[in-house]
């Protein structure tokens, strides 16, 4: 599935974007929750904001999503989506 020129794979368990280092930034990992909507959602703001803001997301970073606060961790070529606590 493409959005905005973004490539998100979808597998099993996992979510993750090809095609972020045209702009500089380390590929997204989810892993799935039961809602795929939701997980899509979530991909859908961070794309959003690296792309009109023109943000670069860096490891250990946090994001306030909603009443959510992400932490986003480097794992090999990714930076993996969490739920900070």
């Amino acid at each position: 599935m493409e959005y905005r020129e973004i490539e998100i794979e979808i597998h099993d368990s996992k979510l993750f974007t090809k095609n972020l280092e045209r702009v500089n930034q380390k590929e997204l990992f989810l892993k799935r929750s039961d809602n795929l909507e939701a997980d899509l959602n979530l991909i859908y703001f961070l794309l959003d904001y690296i792309l009109d803001e023109r943000a670069i997301i860096k490891e250990e970073e946090t994001i306030a999503y909603g009443l959510w606060c992400l932490k986003l961790v480097r794992h090999e070529e990714f930076l993996c989506i969490f739920e900070f606590n």
